[in-house]
């Protein structure tokens, strides 16, 4: 039976062979996108049988097949939404992102497929503020309600050409009629209604200048959030609230249909409707999908789902509908008996990431999926009633699942094999379940929530199982491509406490740290064997040497509100700058903070450089994608990087002994063999001269005698000319 080798990522070959000082990282390029999710609350178009979709992180291309079913073309990454539709005028689609301050628009060209990026610009608009848009003859008309004015923006050339004083907030055009939402008190009571305005008049203004109005209520509050207009039909939205009018006579509106709830609750809000052969489909912010019979005022539909539905979600290519429902696309069938026929896409909420793992679940087909992304290999099981996944973890083989199933956080163990996964024990949890793990070394530690304080169980794994160790306050480190052989770090009110790795009840010894918590909580990360960080999720960052069991503060810095999603891994660090779009790169491994490059990038993401293989995988709200880049590193330490060169025989190695040939009579005194996740597994000693060189002879067991499992390892020795490192593979 063939064997699957898990973890050809060597995570920790880097730090173990390298020890040159990285000057400069470029040339980033995507090999592959690897896994695929996102929040599908956004807008919903079509253009020439193709469907754009946006989504949270990304804007997806689809093809419109003959039965109504969807094939992705192509997708774009980009930032985060903000409640203001995309649209498509032409062959262009237009969307909307927001930095630090501003709005911004970028530009897709649609007339090619796959669809090709333009471009983006600042509209200078508050973030701060909601923005309305409209299309009137060449111009994109954005509302800016900070300084009470419409924008004009040239939409072929972007720039700006004009405004509309005094007129602002909700709004939307048919042909050269703008239609704004607005209230007058006139004296007595407070007048909302629709203002109807002509564009091609030269002076327009609000409250006067208006042709025609519409009363709403005269009488009665209404908080609307949403003008839309299609096929001679303007749809009003608001709380609890939707009224439809024929605008064949823009003069001489006549109301459709209205749907209204005289109690309006503040947390409901409809955000799209589509009026369809005498049936009013509707979308609210509790992610609900209703339709009613409006002859009869009936509802015939309804289908509640989770999170909640953006502006503009509705999409007709009958008799299909289709519709972002936050955590999938759906199709739905609406000639006969609306049915949803289709979903796709995969939410946030169903995936998880872990040095090179990852995994996502499927909740339409109800599969979990598991990738090893260095391998490109991909694992499937069939797992019904999951919520969401928390983290995974890898070790010895084995995957390690933290997962909620009928409102109830597990821990699911699966063994990996011949393209399988395999559930092989679950445990729960009574008391305290766990909000993350980590493992290190060979146990496994739960950081826990009482109610009251911070706590950190630690189990040790055993063949198939766990079996309870010890608990301490405090959280301990997280992964960062490196662990040291002889302790983990926790942090508990102000004590940086060093614990035994192999008995983590034990503290070796502590210093107390006093750090400012701008953000929530803090985490310890290993740089290399002379460097810590402690850091917050978002602006600190603290680094410490700790030679000689002494602790140095070596750098400190408190980043702006701006950046954001700092990641620190073998010895790299990233920071997503929103105000700039782009992730600043530095190198920490002596101490300090180098800036090393630079990637551009509308995409907040955390970024894991694995400079030993020339690649970096980048996690973020679309998904997980697999980098190449190339690095430079300074010339002294390059020259100490290329020692004599270890041969290993056999490699791969199916017999019972492992023999490292050392030519040259280089001085080394022993190697150590690690296991992916950088843990000492053996040190070799005894040489014995063979012709011109040494040899060492490994039985395939660690220290304490037990035979490793298959999987790649890594070595290191120490010698006269610098530190040689390699891999082998072990099968058995």
């Amino acid at each position: 039976m063939k064997q699957i080798i898990i973890g050809v990522a060597w995570i920790f070959l880097f730090i173990i062979s390298l020890s040159a000082e990285i000057t400069q990282i470029s040339n980033i390029r995507l090999d592959r996108h690897i896994v695929d999710y996102d929040s599908y609350n956004g807008a919903v178009n079509m253009h020439n049988n193709h469907l754009y979709v946006e989504n949270k992180g990304k804007i997806e291309e689809y093809n419109i097949m003959s039965d109504g079913n969807l094939e992705r073309i192509s997708f774009l990454e980009k930032g985060q939404l903000t409640g203001v539709t995309s649209f498509i005028e032409g062959d262009s689609l237009y969307y909307f992102e927001r930095d630090d301050n501003s709005y911004l628009m970028s530009v897709i060209d649609i007339s090619v497929s796959p669809m090709r990026f333009v471009g983006t610009i600042d509209t200078e608009i508050n973030r701060w503020y909601s923005m309305t848009k409209a299309i009137y003859k060449h111009y994109i008309l954005l509302s800016d309600n900070e300084h009470e004015k419409i924008r004009k923006l040239n939409r072929f050339t972007l720039d700006y050409e004009g405004e509309h004083q005094n007129i602002y907030g909700i709004f939307t055009v048919v042909d050269s009629v703008l239609i704004l939402y607005g209230s007058i008190n006139n004296g007595n009571n407070e007048i909302y209604s629709l203002r109807f305005f002509n564009l091609n008049q030269e002076n327009i203004n609000y409250p006067n200048g208006f042709f025609h109005e519409e009363v709403l209520s005269d009488n009665e509050e209404l908080d609307i959030v949403y003008l839309k207009h299609k096929d001679n039909l303007l749809y009003v939205l608001g709380f609890d609230y939707i009224k439809v009018f024929d605008i064949h006579n823009i003069s001489n509106l006549h109301t459709i249909y209205t749907l209204h709830n005289s109690t309006p609750s503040y947390w409901f809000y409809y955000t799209d409707a589509l009026l369809i052969n005498n049936k009013l489909f509707t979308a609210d912010i509790n992610s609900q999908i209703k339709v009613y019979d409006i002859q009869n005022s009936t509802l015939v539909y309804q289908e509640q789902n989770t999170g909640n539905i953006q502006y503009g979600t509705f999409c007709l290519n009958y008799p299909y509908l289709y519709s972002n429902n936050d955590h999938f696309l759906a199709q739905y069938q609406i000639e006969d008996n609306i049915q949803c026929v289709r979903k796709y896409g995969i939410h946030y909420l169903y995936s998880a990431y872990k040095d090179n793992y990852a995994m996502t679940y499927d909740p339409i087909n109800k599969y979990l999926n598991f990738y090893s992304i260095f391998d490109n290999m991909h694992f499937s099981i069939y797992k019904e009633g999951v919520e969401r996944f928390l983290n995974i973890d890898v070790y010895d083989g084995k995957l390690y699942v933290r997962l909620k199933i009928n409102g109830q956080t597990l821990l699911e163990i699966y063994s990996i094999s011949e393209n399988q996964l395999q559930l092989i024990n679950t445990i729960t949890f009574d008391t305290y379940p766990p909000s993350w793990f980590d493992i290190i070394g060979n146990y496994i530690y739960f950081y826990c929530y009482t109610g009251q304080n911070f706590i950190t169980r630690v189990y040790r794994i055993a063949e198939n199982d766990i079996e309870y160790h010890c608990t301490f306050n405090g959280y301990p480190q997280i992964s960062s491509g490196y662990i040291s052989n002889e302790y983990i770090y926790t942090y508990n009110n102000g004590h940086l406490s060093f614990r035994d790795i192999n008995a983590p009840e034990n503290i070796l010894f502590s210093y107390p740290i006093q750090v400012p918590n701008n953000y929530g909580t803090h985490r310890e990360i290993s740089i290399n064997q002379d460097y810590m960080a402690l850091s917050d999720q978002y602006a600190y960052l603290k680094i410490f040497n700790m030679n000689n069991n002494t602790l140095i503060p070596t750098f400190s810095a408190n980043y702006p509100e701006n950046s954001s999603q700092l990641t620190l891994y073998n010895e790299i660090l990233s920071i997503y700058n929103s105000d700039s779009s782009s992730r600043s790169i530095y190198y920490t491994g002596n101490g300090a903070l180098n800036e090393i490059g630079i990637f551009e990038s509308r995409v907040s993401s955390s970024d894991y450089y694995y400079p030993d293989l020339n690649k970096m995988i980048s996690s973020s709200s679309s998904g997980i994608n697999l980098y190449s880049f190339d690095y430079t590193v300074s010339t002294d330490d390059q020259t100490l990087a290329k020692p004599t060169v270890i041969s290993v025989y056999p490699n791969p190695c199916r017999s019972d002994l492992v023999k490292f040939s050392v030519t040259n009579n280089t001085k080394v005194k022993n190697i150590s063999v690690y296991n992916i996740k950088g843990q000492l597994v053996n040190k070799l000693g005894n040489e014995a001269k063979q012709g011109n060189g040494i040899e060492f002879i490994w039985d395939k067991k660690d220290m304490n005698g037990k035979t490793v499992s298959s999987g790649l390892y890594l070595y290191r020795a120490d010698s006269e000319q610098g530190i040689i490192s390699g891999k082998m593979m072990i099968l058995k």
